[in-house]
């Protein structure tokens, strides 16, 4: 930590309260006397699960409205998410 404040020209406690705050929000994992890790995002939930699963609802809603008042049939709506959801992983179909 100190060769962190000194690199970024901090003092050595704001690092430490960085550290301090990731380590709490489950960003990292501080293993004793080997060091400290980017914290594996499969094992534990984020500590804020509910609150985004809320946030994720009302964006889906929101979306779902616009479509309505923009005339789009639920189909091509539901086509729309599935588009989303492939450019998120990467992936893409060929069009036909």
């Amino acid at each position: 930590m100190r060769d962190l404040a000194v690199s970024l020209a901090i003092n050595h406690n704001t690092v430490a309260r960085a550290y301090q705050e990731l380590e709490r929000s489950r960003v990292i994992e501080v293993v004793r006397g080997r060091g400290t890790f980017v914290a594996n995002p499969g094992q534990r939930p984020p500590p804020d699960v509910e609150e985004r699963v809320h946030k994720l609802r009302d964006t889906l809603r929101l979306a779902w409205i616009e479509a309505y008042h923009l005339g789009l049939a639920e189909d091509a709506f539901e086509e729309m998410f599935h588009q989303a959801r492939d450019d998120a992983r990467g992936e893409r179909k060929e069009e036909a």
